[in-house]
């Protein structure tokens, strides 16, 4: 099989660069075009030192899930051993959730600073053979060929500059903010398929460290509290991403965006005091308008065109509370690369062979997401409004579900297996008839105290009120 002379990646970040290693890797000849002008620092000084003003979310809490470390450590070694080497932070998952009193090497989560890693990859790809990186290059339209098989076939992109760049295959790693929409209306074809809506998460937050460098004590995760809730994320050179997520649409927690209030809030909320006592390493930021959504580059079969493909979050972006992006990204440019081998040289076939990959593999993960994220905001509003919530039978059971390892620790790893290795859907531990079973022996623990968990809503009020 011939394989394919020249692949453009749109989008340098740690997606699009890690597709390109993968296909470059493979025996492409690779072009990567990143928007942004900065060159990767050393990753001592990525943190301080790089701006990358088109990755919004390059300062805010990060982290990465065993999922990532395992697709990385078989794929690009290379990558795994240079992010140790910059100071990432190796734990057991397991093992931290249960105090040490449990370890499985499936859990082993390497993690740190989102400008450690972006540098840690962009200097891997530096140095990779075949692939060449264009910074300060933006991508304006694509340039199409005649149709092949009665849709168009996409042989390249025009810079905005007004340079064009020949391609057997465009991939776009744009991420978020990807321009698939226009660029595809601006060849003639058929209007993309996309789904959108709000996630619900705010982020305001920032980064900590601890006095003496040891790993910071919190997380990784949520510690809910009512309407708010408190994320922890453990990362390189003891520090942390720290973020307190409100509803969006709580008007009166936005004041969450000030010092003071932030402070009074997370003084509140279970873990606030380990936070408040650690040092500020960077001001306090937010991040909102989050949707998840959803693209397809096929109708019926039939893709919109040939000659592109979408990677990542280019193609589905969901919550970023539950870590899943560069994970599930890294795992779909695996999938591209192997639809390359088998299909590299007949467009139409790897447009087909991919879009069925994604279906079957990704796309659930996506209505996974959707599913979570419309229960936990209808509880947020009950919560503001001070009426209570009643989810479904489906959601009921799925609580219930996450509840069994508090009953029986035997059940954390399953629970893990989902959210931290994405090796299993809920669906599938719903339809576990072990996890049935679990559900039977452990009933359901009784209905706590409103303050259980935390600050009540007129607590939280209060202090926001009084700082």
């Amino acid at each position: 099989m011939q394989l394919l002379s020249d692949v453009i990646i749109v989008g340098g970040g740690v997606g699009g660069l890690l597709t390109a290693m993968l296909l470059a890797d493979d025996g492409h000849e690779v072009t990567v075009l990143e928007r942004d002008p900065a060159g990767p620092p050393d990753p001592a000084e990525s943190w301080d030192s790089w701006p990358r003003r088109g990755v919004t979310q390059f300062r805010l809490p990060h982290f990465l899930l065993p999922a990532f470390r395992a697709t990385a450590e078989k794929e690009l070694p290379r990558v795994v051993e240079s992010f140790e080497a910059a100071g990432a932070y190796r734990f057991n998952a397991l093992s931290k959730f249960t105090r040490g009193a449990m370890t499985e090497p499936r859990f082993e989560v390497l993690t740190a600073r989102r400008p450690i890693l972006e540098s840690v990859v962009a200097r891997a790809a530096q140095e990779t053979p075949g692939l060449t990186i264009r910074r300060g290059c933006a991508v304006d339209s694509l340039i199409s060929a005649p149709e092949r098989e009665g849709v168009p076939h996409v042989k390249g992109v025009t810079t905005q500059g007004g340079e064009k760049i020949g391609a057997d295959l465009v991939v776009d790693c744009g991420g978020r903010r990807s321009a698939l929409g226009r660029w595809l209306d601006g060849i003639g074809a058929a209007p993309l398929v996309e789904e959108k809506e709000d996630s619900g998460v705010v982020y305001y937050g920032y980064h900590v460290r601890t006095a003496d460098g040891s790993p910071f004590p919190l997380g990784p995760g949520v510690t809910s509290a009512g309407s708010v809730g408190l994320l922890a994320l453990p990362a390189d050179d003891g520090t942390a991403g720290i973020g307190i997520i409100p509803w969006g649409g709580d008007a009166p927690m936005r004041a969450l965006r000030h010092e003071g209030p932030w402070r009074a809030v997370a003084k509140l909320i279970p873990g606030g005091e380990t936070v408040l006592d650690a040092e500020q390493i960077s001001p306090l930021v937010s991040m909102a308008s989050l949707d998840d959504r959803w693209h397809r580059l096929s109708v019926d079969g039939v893709p919109l065109a040939t000659g592109i493909v979408a990677v990542g979050d280019a193609l589905a972006s969901t919550n970023p509370t539950a870590g899943r992006g560069i994970s599930l990204g890294l795992r779909h440019s695996v999938a591209l690369r192997d639809a390359m081998r088998e299909h590299g040289d007949h467009p139409r076939q790897l447009a087909e062979r991919f879009d069925a990959v994604t279906e079957e593999q990704f796309t659930p993960w996506y209505r996974a997401s959707i599913w979570s994220d419309r229960h936990r905001i209808a509880a947020v509003q009950a919560e503001v409004q001070g009426t209570s919530y009643e989810p479904d039978p489906e959601w009921r059971q799925w609580t219930r579900v996450n509840q069994l390892p508090f009953a029986d620790v035997a059940f954390l790893p399953d629970i893990l297996d989902c959210g931290m290795n994405l090796k299993r859907l809920p669906s599938d531990l719903l339809a576990d008839d072990r996890i049935q079973e679990g559900l039977a022996t452990h009933p359901a623990p009784p209905p706590q105290p409103d303050d259980a968990s935390g600050p009540t809503r007129a607590q939280l009020l209060e202090a926001i009120s009084t700082a």
